[in-house]
């Protein structure tokens, strides 16, 4: 196997001198970029004192981040630091990414965890990852896999749609690339679902290309250390970000100073708690943290609302309300004939569309409610009337031909959450019997299917659907408790 590059110190000396050559051309060419992208990015920038880091400053900026990560990066098990000085600690969960784990395999394992950890917490990928690359271990495995596996695998993640193009992206090497990624940014970019942040990652920290990666921890640690406000999102402050992080990124090690960048907003100059700036290891390079400490030695009070304060960087960025929708949603249970010695009972999945929002999922039969123009809007019990008959195969829920309906019952409603819209449902249990028995052999279809319980806990659902199914099981878990009790009051009666 190929095993990673570890510079020995005389290459890394003569690395870094030859970089160091280049300092002025890069931050020539930085001023440049900057002077054209500020007229679009924000007023409060000063070209000269702020967006500019000088060459010396990189260079320290580098040295010093990297002498930081190697001591105090967090171990997870798709890293490696060859040049790693941290100790073991009692509460580590993971293992890295072994050092003689080969270049290929590596640098697929960089884009599963890029991939999961898009609007995730690491907490949470580290579990998924461990089990997607126990299952998958290399690109050639996963590029097997059938879309249901992947969604299976990657049911409670969200965003489901990553999970579609990095199958599609695995197919994609195994068939056209003869099943070996490419290890440059430009080539990477080609692989359906890898875009400039997701390339610049595998190349970086897998193929030591020397590409800068820029997130939301990259944006805000050079937001601080730039005083750089304005929309973040903006074309004008995207490109400004990306020059930025190009000048600074270090040539012999691109990999571990794009992931000390990332690891230092994630841990040190935080957004959802208070940045810890003593803990920082580029603090005095940092022109929001020094403004703070000139306003105190001035005499200033850090109460006022107009006070400094790091966390002024980056502007936060007004987001649209979510969308509000109501979903009628009913869970159908099918109890078996009367003469089936079986108490298991089946419930209806459908699956979504190919494309869209939760795409190729299966969930329980559900109608948008959608508004209307009148003032008499629709019942949640006159939608589903108006939907479930079609899966069914019927023409009413009265006349199912092959099943009787016995009862229907609303549930609670729950509210789901996803990036755009605030979904409430509303849950209805409609439960039938079967009149005949082995009524719905081969009635399952590629969109439509009848599961048991059991089953319908072991498949891969969505974080909604398994919201529903909680909600089912407590009401069962109550009418059965209900029975019990009427049966033991009875049978006291009777002894009595």
């Amino acid at each position: 196997m190929q095993a990673v590059k570890e510079s020995v110190p005389g290459s890394q000396k003569r690395a870094r001198t030859a970089a160091a050559k280049t300092l002025p051309k890069r931050h020539k060419a930085l001023k440049s970029a900057v002077g054209d992208t500020l007229g679009n990015a924000s007023g409060d920038i000063d070209i000269e004192d702020t967006a500019l880091f000088t060459a010396q400053e990189a260079i320290q900026v580098r040295q010093e981040l990297l002498a930081w990560y190697d001591k105090h990066h967090r171990v997870l098990p798709w890293r490696r630091n060859p040049h790693s000085l941290r100790q073991p600690k009692s509460d580590d969960k993971y293992h890295s990414a072994a050092l003689d784990m080969s270049q290929q395999q590596f640098a697929y394992r960089v884009w599963i965890c890029e991939v999961m950890s898009q609007q995730t917490q690491v907490s949470r990928v580290a579990e998924y990852f461990t089990r997607w690359t126990q299952k998958w271990p290399t690109v050639q495995d996963l590029a097997i896999a059938t879309q249901e596996e992947v969604n299976d695998m990657w049911a409670g993640l969200g965003y489901y749609r990553r999970a579609r193009l990095l199958l599609e992206g695995a197919q994609h090497i195994q068939t056209a690339l003869s099943g070996q990624m490419p290890l440059t940014a430009t080539e990477l970019q080609k692989i359906p679902g890898i875009g400039p942040y997701t390339g610049n990652a595998i190349a970086s920290i897998g193929g030591n290309q020397c590409v800068a990666v820029v997130d939301a921890n990259v944006v805000r640690v050079l937001a601080r250390l730039r005083r750089l406000s304005g929309d973040q999102k903006s074309s004008g402050m995207v490109k400004l970000n990306t020059q930025l992080a190009d000048a600074l990124v270090d040539s012999v090690r691109p990999g571990c100073f794009n992931q000390a960048m990332m690891e230092l907003g994630a841990c040190v100059c935080t957004v959802h708690q208070p940045p810890a700036c003593g803990a920082c290891p580029i603090q005095r390079h940092c022109q929001a943290y020094r403004d703070l400490q000139e306003y105190i030695s001035q005499g200033g009070d850090v109460t006022q609302t107009d006070a400094p304060v790091v966390t002024q960087y980056p502007s936060k960025a007004v987001k649209a309300p979510r969308r509000k929708e109501d979903v009628a949603v009913c869970v159908v249970q099918l109890l078996p004939h009367k003469t089936v010695e079986s108490n298991d009972s089946l419930y209806l999945l459908v699956q979504r569309p190919s494309t869209g929002l939760l795409a190729g999922l299966w969930e329980f039969p559900s109608c948008t409610m959608m508004p209307v123009a009148t003032d008499q809007q629709p019942s949640q019990q006159e939608v589903v009337d108006r939907c479930l008959p079609a899966l069914l195969g019927c023409d009413s829920l009265q006349d199912t031909g092959s099943m009787k309906l016995l009862r229907r019952e609303q549930l609670s409603s729950v509210v789901h959450i996803f990036s755009h819209i605030q979904q409430t449902m509303h849950v209805e249990l409609l439960t039938f019997q079967e009149t005949q028995p082995a009524a719905l052999q081969g009635h399952s279809a590629r969109t439509v299917q009848w599961v048991s319980a059991k089953e319908l806990s072991e498949l891969g659902l969505s974080s909604g659907v398994k919201k529903i199914w909680k909600v089912v099981i407590a009401q069962q878990a109550a009418m059965q408790e209900k029975k019990t009790g009427a049966l033991r009051k009875a049978w006291k009666q009777h002894k009595v």
